[in-house]
């Protein structure tokens, strides 16, 4: 009887090892959500970004958060179904940084007030207008 439970005990052992453990065809990531992720700008057309604090935003409850780079802003957004956005207005603090920082920080604020939809692919986000491209973010999960 020892001999027959070892032996089915080998059998087993031996056919899990065995088997090979691959990645499925399409091993890509799935796509992170849009409320409840810090979505961090990455890229906007056309500009440099400095070396400078994050510029983020968080999107949940119907409501908008994030940092411009040298402030912080709160604001709604609504429709963020289907690829669709509208944000309201952005209310945010007032603190004055390099001409280079807040050059970046207008042109977010105005990249954000001027979308009208989002595409995310996998841990990356863009904000766009139509078909225009308004910035890149990628996603930090909290």
């Amino acid at each position: 009887m020892k001999h027959i439970l070892a032996l089915i005990l080998l059998i087993a052992f031996s056919t899990s090892c065995s088997k090979k453990t691959t990645m499925p065809e399409n091993n890509t990531k799935p796509n992170a959500l849009f409320t409840n992720t810090r979505w961090k700008l990455m890229k906007m057309p056309g500009m440099e970004l400095p070396q400078m604090n994050d510029v983020f935003i968080r999107f949940y409850d119907g409501k908008s958060t994030g940092s411009s780079g040298c402030n912080r802003f709160t604001g709604s957004y609504e429709s963020a179904t289907a690829d669709k956005l509208k944000l309201g207005p952005q209310a945010g603090t007032r603190m004055m940084c390099t001409a280079e920082i807040m050059k970046v920080e207008d042109a977010f604020l105005k990249a954000l007030s001027n979308a009208d939809g989002y595409l995310i692919s996998g841990d990356h986000m863009q904000l766009k207008k139509g078909d225009d491209l308004l910035a890149e973010f990628e996603a930090l999960y909290l």
